[in-house]
């Protein structure tokens, strides 16, 4: 059995919004720091605190006008396929959704991977 745990948390946040909670929980890696840090960023979600232990990371989320941040996640690149894209064949970009990248660069949007000229792997998309 394969474990997935990106998609994991972010099925979390997703059930986390349904249920309009404000704080869910999930387990703490730097993959996981970095990728909550992203969709700050993007405003997403509202903050991102590690545990004194560091073991575990609570995601305060994200309301307007009482609609969630998120409403909608699909993770791409999954351990039993991962999916690669090249510089020249970049997601479209939607003004609807974010479609976000690990890249030599660091997690960049679609759209900030096409302005650095890079490629990598396809982690998920947001809307």
């Amino acid at each position: 059995m394969i474990s997935d745990p990106i998609a994991d948390m972010l099925t979390t946040i997703k059930n986390g919004y349904m249920a309009k909670k404000e704080v869910v929980r999930v387990p703490s890696s730097e993959f996981k720091k970095k990728l909550l840090k992203k969709l700050v960023d993007l405003e997403y979600i509202k903050s991102v605190i590690v545990d004194d232990s560091g073991k575990k990371i609570d995601i305060e989320l994200l309301y307007r006008n009482s609609s969630p941040g998120i409403v909608r996640v699909k993770r791409i690149s999954k351990p039993s396929l991962r999916v690669y894209v090249s510089k020249k064949r970049l997601p479209k970009v939607s003004l609807l959704s974010t479609i976000i990248l690990s890249t030599p660069a660091g997690l960049l949007t679609a759209f900030e991977a096409r302005g650095k000229g890079v490629g990598g792997e396809v982690i998920c998309e947001v809307w």
